[in-house]
């Protein structure tokens, strides 16, 4: 997911809405792999597997070798879409990175922009009180100073803001992100194992 670049100050000067605070990992590997995860093995069925025994015990050793043939090539298939998925899973962790990547260079900027607009902040506050001990002979260049404060002032104040949002939004990014490396890991270990076991399967046929 592409992020456009945000300016440096809000324009709205609004808060981040709780749904956007509350926002975790989503997305298709929000909640971990579909082929490897433990919710896409069926229960074990005694009774599937005896019936499967008692077929197989009325066979011909050229039809039972015609079956195992056939079920290794799905395996195999399998095999394949396995590890397809886990390309697609490591895909998504790349977009998910980059995105942070991207949120950081905003913090970045939005600090900055926090400490020239403090800055200029006080620039015009030490304009103020010069012009403040002159009120009564430049009352109008005291006038306009003030508002230039004032107006400094809200800047600042807006940046804050804009900056402090950023940083929630890192933290919550980051946050997104160990979920999905930590469910990744686990995934990836679990693929691995399944993929053990059907290479073992193959062995014994």
């Amino acid at each position: 997911r592409t992020q456009s670049p945000a300016p440096s100050v809000p324009a709205s000067g609004k808060s981040l809405t709780s749904s956007e605070k509350e926002r975790r990992a989503s997305g298709a590997f929000a909640g971990g792999a579909a082929i490897t995860s433990p919710t896409s093995r069926p229960d074990d069925d005694p009774a599937l597997h005896q019936r499967a025994a008692t077929a197989e015990s009325g066979l011909s050793d050229e039809a039972v070798a015609k079956i195992n043939k056939a079920e290794l090539k799905d395996a195999k298939r399998l095999s394949k879409v396995i590890k397809g998925e886990g390309a697609a899973q490591k895909k998504h962790l790349d977009a998910q990175l980059k995105e942070l990547a991207n949120l950081q260079k905003l913090q970045k900027k939005a600090s900055a922009e926090e400490s020239k607009t403090h800055a200029a902040q006080g620039k015009a506050s030490k304009n103020v009180h010069k012009l403040r001990t002159k009120y009564l002979q430049a009352k109008a260049d005291y006038e306009r100073s003030d508002a230039e404060l004032r107006a400094k002032d809200e800047q600042y104040a807006a940046s804050c803001e804009y900056a402090q949002q950023m940083t929630e939004k890192l933290g919550e990014k980051t946050h997104e992100l160990e979920e999905l490396r930590r469910q990744k890991g686990v995934d990836d270990r679990e693929r691995e194992a399944k993929l053990v076991e059907l290479a073992e399967a193959r062995k014994k046929n």
